[in-house]
């Protein structure tokens, strides 16, 4: 967790979510379009794809968790 509140953590916050390369990110986007409404935000993330990410990484597989990261 990190807090977003200063300019320039929402600066490189905002960055990232604009053109994520990660496929894994990717594939979470595309699953849940219908929830994300065709924008990545900071919230979407909290809510659709950080929990994912964290299942992985607690109980996935190690070619799984090399997918992720």
């Amino acid at each position: 967790m990190v807090d977003s509140r200063p300019y320039e953590t929402r600066y490189f916050i905002n960055q990232g979510l604009k053109n994520p390369q990660n496929p894994y990110i990717k594939g979470m986007m595309e699953k849940n379009k219908f929830k994300l409404k065709e924008t990545l935000t900071p919230m979407g993330v909290a809510f659709y794809i950080a929990p994912l990410i964290n299942a992985v990484t607690r109980v996935g597989e190690t070619d799984e968790r090399q997918v992720v990261f």
